[in-house]
């Protein structure tokens, strides 16, 4: 399976945002998000807390798990854990498929 093929996510409507999308280089991100959550694979992730780890902003962090997600590497738990702002966030967690690609890299 290769998923670091994949376009970022841009809005198909908007011509701006296919620009921004060809100036990303989204494969790398794909990669980070992957192996952090392999390294948490028991854990798991919230965002806000994928993007701290990483140092990286949600902007960039969000389309590559749902990305992942999409492919079925990670998956949302009903789990949740409490935000920096004392709300409820899902927990995400990499699947057994997302442990044998991530492998790939190791």
């Amino acid at each position: 399976m290769e998923i670091l093929t994949v376009d970022a996510p841009h809005q198909k409507h908007s011509a701006t945002s296919r620009q921004a999308a060809r100036r990303v280089d989204f494969k790398g991100n794909q990669r980070k998000v992957l192996l952090l959550l392999d390294q948490l694979a028991d854990l798991g992730a919230t965002d806000e807390q994928g993007c701290d780890a990483l140092g990286m902003d949600g902007n960039s962090y969000r389309p590559a798990r749902v990305v992942l997600e999409k492919f079925g590497l990670v998956m949302k738990t009903n789990a949740t854990r409490k935000t920096r702002m004392n709300r409820n966030a899902a927990i995400y967690r990499i699947t057994m498929s997302g442990q044998l690609e991530a492998s790939r890299y190791e």
